[in-house]
């Protein structure tokens, strides 16, 4: 993680969104421990992004055909 790391905020736009996956895409690259402060960072960044995805993107009911 750079000297650059900013700090956590909720995802509220599409802007913050494409930041957020970014961040999480170079991350994962870096596999970083459970636990350790790269890791921590991307455990909130997906349960943020998660977050984001789930009420900007709903999945309907579906019933069974």
């Amino acid at each position: 993680m750079g000297a650059k790391t900013q700090s956590l905020r909720p995802i509220r736009t599409k802007v913050d969104h494409s930041n957020a996956i970014a961040e999480i895409d170079r991350l994962l690259k870096e596999k970083p421990k459970k636990g350790t402060p790269a890791g921590d960072r991307l455990e909130i960044l997906v349960m943020l992004a998660a977050r984001y995805e789930s009420e900007r993107f709903p999945l309907r009911d579906l019933s069974p055909l």
